[in-house]
């Protein structure tokens, strides 16, 4: 067939072949003119199922395969290629031939037969059945060839099962479909593939992918790196460190009235409290605390970023990881990423336990009713 798709010609030779081969019968044995009747009427009547169970093995499983691949080119896409051509590239990934087939579907093979003749233009013509014999049925390599008087091969296999049709083999082959779809899904498999590779190396804070990338260097290593972890707090955790130090200030007075020497650091540690009175800076409280067993990492993941999603404005982003876990960051004004949302997990773990010891040691009888700001 000569058309880089099945021209609606070729398909009318289909038909055509039907009626020579009932003049033909000394070629073609029964249960191939049976194959190609069965063929022939079930593109006709878009019976995708029954061309489904006619067609060969190798071509099923390619055609799932490509189907397969543009799912995962289509499931990157959008992390690989500017926003702007999303589009553009989702229809170059066959968006329309796999969309709402999911992977591991029923009846995926037939629903992609359907949509891939309607690609390829295929129309059955009837009246073109007079006037079309059959010339020739061969054998080549394990293939039965059947060509009509006009030149047009059709080509079938023998199974055990009974004769299977290469007419969907020809189909991704002539039209190139599947090698073009499978190129393309490369290109953007490989795009990501190098994405990755390039945001797990990145140690760039500037970029929300390498900003994590450096914290979550700090959290691997050996004791952790409290001291760079804490480069990575905003301003507003940082903020939260501060309260919490002059919180267990006050608390820390109101020990040293009633203790004195060593029995004040014996206090301090029984309440837990001991990387409070060492800390004189909201750093020095934060890689105390690391020490600590209560100690809380801002994030739980250490799998690599793959993808990164910022907003609209470019304040916020989210790194994704390659275990699905999400990790926000806000850009302060100087182009640094930080970490995010981390306010008020720090509020509550390290300046709570604090409010609370001031509530019951630090305020004396007459303050009982004085209102902290």
């Amino acid at each position: 067939m000569r058309a880089s798709v099945l021209s609606a010609q070729a398909a009318i030779l289909i038909l055509g072949s039907i009626g020579a081969l009932g003049c033909e019968q000394s070629q073609a044995e029964p249960s191939l003119t049976r194959a190609l009747n069965e063929l022939v009427t079930a593109v006709s009547v878009s019976d995708w199922p029954a061309v489904w169970e006619l067609t060969d093995d190798e071509a099923r499983a390619d055609l799932l395969a490509v189907h397969k691949e543009l799912h995962e080119a289509l499931g990157i896409v959008e992390g690989v290629v500017q926003a702007v051509d999303v589009p553009a590239a989702k229809r170059a990934l066959g968006n329309t031939l796999v969309s709402n087939l999911p992977v591991g579907a029923d009846a995926i093979g037939p629903k992609l037969l359907g949509r891939l003749f309607v690609i390829s233009d295929i129309r059955l013509d009837e009246h073109a059945r007079d006037g079309l014999e059959v010339a020739s049925v061969e054998e080549a390599d394990g293939v039965t060839v059947v060509t009509t008087i006009v030149g047009e091969v059709f080509r079938f296999q023998r199974t055990e099962t009974g004769w299977r049709s290469l007419l969907v083999r020809d189909l991704l082959e002539r039209s190139g479909l599947a090698t073009t779809y499978r190129e393309r899904a490369a290109v953007v498999l490989e795009g990501d593939r190098a994405q990755r590779a390039a945001w797990s190396a990145s140690q760039n804070p500037k970029s929300a992918h390498g900003a994590y990338n450096l914290a979550r260097a700090a959290l691997q290593s050996t004791p952790l790196d409290a001291k760079s972890l804490f480069a990575f707090l905003d301003t507003a955790s940082r903020d939260a460190l501060v309260k919490a130090i002059e919180r267990s200030r006050v608390v820390q007075r109101a020990v040293q009235k009633r203790h004195k020497g060593d029995a004040r650091v014996a206090v301090y540690k029984k309440k837990q409290m001991w990387h409070y009175v060492r800390a004189g800076s909201d750093r020095q409280l934060y890689m105390y605390w690391a020490q600590e067993p209560g100690f809380e990492a801002p994030f739980a993941t250490r799998a690599p970023p793959v993808r990164v999603e910022t907003t609209e404005d470019g304040a916020r982003a989210t790194v994704h990881t390659a275990d699905g876990a999400q990790v926000s960051f806000i850009k302060e004004k100087d182009g640094y990423w930080k970490l995010a949302d981390q306010a008020e997990r720090l509020l509550k773990l390290l300046w709570e336990p604090m409010d609370r010891a001031y509530e019951r040691l630090a305020r004396p009888p007459e303050f009982w009713k004085y209102k902290d700001d």
